[in-house]
């Protein structure tokens, strides 16, 4: 089993806790949505009860049809022994690459303070270590004091990245992460240090022009493997069909804006744009071929994502890219852009990812 599919254990006895799956208990989805919504809409702009019912379609579903980086959701209830009554609730959600994300948390006040949280979380790690998952992350806002404990101290987290008033302009989000498995750290990376000297010729968004399907697959393959595990067929079809969808009003459907940079009809470069909750423009992957790593063309790249970002009225734009593109970053910093943090391999064993950010 991977976690390229849904798991098939429905329920982990803990003693005196029991985790069951919320999709084997419709009858306590409204109070689901109910909670996650009135606990999330606190710390993050835009959310209605859309995005708790939204996690309840793709864990009944066993995938994320809409998916990109992210695989599928499994919502597990809480609940003391020999109880159908949900002290509060867990999501999982399964990356490509191998990392699965906790979060959100929902624990009733009445259940607070007595290390539920704790056990119900290293109750699934083990289990969905049993079943692929290498790492775990979460992020959660900065000002939670109690989580942050939690997080750091009784689960071993590490930090990792600090998101300035990233999914609310009021507030901040941390990211830290736990390996489930030994990291192979020593797996030689080859850096991209030096500029390449050719120039793109245009750049194209959304708009595949003399580019065939087969060469967009050759190139993201090529280029997305050295940093990125799991890039399948399915995962480039998704993200074309993403192009056709709703890109500015339905969150849910993670439409994407696509960036292709050329030199005469040849493809070059690739950058991907969501938009995320909070006034946010994200960018990943953001890939360029070895000889094109110049100044002038992630210069016009940027001036193209930035353009679309403020027609979008964002706020803010947040660029992932890969720990070995040093010229990509160091052009990046030379922008404005500032580092946030650096994601301990979240997408392939040995390849961090750093996060750039830029506020419009």
């Amino acid at each position: 089993m991977s976690l390229l599919i849904s798991p098939s254990f429905n329920e982990i006895n803990l003693d005196s806790l029991v985790l069951r799956r919320l999709k084997d208990y419709p009858q306590n989805c409204s109070h689901f949505i109910d909670c996650i919504t009135k606990a999330i809409s606190q710390d993050y702009d835009e959310i209605t009860c859309a995005f708790a019912e939204n996690l309840i379609r793709i864990d009944q579903n066993g995938f994320d049809e809409y998916g990109y980086f992210s695989i599928g959701k499994d919502i597990w209830m809480i609940c003391e022994a020999n109880s159908i009554e949900p002290l509060g609730y867990e999501v999982i959600t399964r990356k490509r690459g191998g990392c699965i994300k906790i979060g959100p948390t929902f624990l009733n006040q009445s259940a607070r303070g007595l290390g539920y949280a704790k056990k119900a979380i290293e109750g699934l790690l083990k289990e969905y270590k049993n079943i692929g998952a290498r790492k775990v992350y979460l992020t959660a806002p900065l000002n939670h004091e109690s989580t942050a404990i939690l997080d750091f101290y009784r689960l071993k987290f590490k930090f990792e990245a600090i998101l300035s008033n990233h999914y609310s302009a009021n507030s901040s989000e941390r990211i830290c992460g736990r390996f489930l498995v030994n990291s192979q750290l020593d797996i030689p990376v080859m850096p991209r240090v030096h500029l390449g000297q050719k120039a793109i010729t245009e750049i194209f968004i959304d708009d595949f022009c003399n580019i065939s399907n087969e060469e967009f697959y050759e190139f993201l393959q090529t280029n997305m493997n050295k940093s990125y595990n799991d890039i399948d067929p399915s995962f480039i079809d998704g993200l074309i069909n993403s192009m056709s969808r709703n890109f500015e009003t339905k969150y849910e459907e993670k439409g994407k804006k696509v960036f292709l940079a050329t030199q005469n009809s040849k493809l070059e470069g690739v950058s991907v744009a969501t938009l995320k909750r909070g006034g946010i423009f994200k960018v990943a992957p953001f890939l360029l071929s070895d000889d094109f790593i110049t100044n002038n063309n992630v210069n016009r790249i940027l001036f193209e994502i930035e353009k679309c970002a403020i027609e979008k009225d964002r706020r803010k734009i947040t660029i992932f890219i890969s720990a070995i593109d040093i010229a990509i970053a160091n052009i990046l910093s030379i922008n404005n852009y500032f580092c946030e943090g650096i994601l301990r391999e979240p997408y392939k064993v040995g390849i961090d990812m750093i996060v750039y950010s830029k506020f419009l």
